[in-house]
This record gives structure tokens, sequence and C-alpha cells, in this order.
């Protein structure tokens, strides 16, 4: 639903990430991953955070943060990227 109804009539996303990626679409790792994904596509403005700071480890799902490792280091190519950590 929000890929067809908002992203056409957005102009910018912003995309925070901090231990999450999200859960996968059955297209993509995630959602958030998808819409940025059809952002980029399609040519639109994007910003994304990621989390430098600490995590409790043991509230922390490995995976998720792999995913969030690699798609950092793939879209720091192509868009604007910044870190936060409080």
């Amino acid at each position: 639903m929000i890929n067809e109804e908002l992203i056409p009539i957005s102009d910018i996303l912003v995309a925070v990430f901090r231990s999450r990626a999200g859960s996968p679409t059955g297209k993509e790792l995630s959602g958030t991953i998808e819409e940025i994904r059809e952002f980029m596509r399609i040519g639109k403005y994007i910003v994304l955070y990621f989390y430098d700071g600490e995590v409790d480890i043991g509230k922390v799902d490995p995976d998720q943060i792999k995913t969030i490792n690699e798609f950092k280091k793939e879209i720091q190519q192509h868009g604007l990227t910044a870190s936060y950590n409080n």
C-alpha cells in the first residue's frame, strides 16, 4: 500500500535505522529497504540515518544487524547517509 499510494506523491524519504531492518516482504529484506529501493529506482531523494551507538546485545537479532550493515555499505555508494548515537 505504501509503495503504491505514498511513494508517487512523496518528494523525499527519510529513514532511521537502529538495530532492526524490519520484516521481509517476499520481495526485499524488509519493507523499509523495499521503499528505499523504489525511491532510488525512480530518482527521488533519500536521506538515511544509521545508529552507531551501543545496543543491549541481549535485545539484538544478529541477522537484523547483519542486514543493516550490508545495506548501509551498499547504500553509502548511492545516497546521502549519516550516523547518530543518541
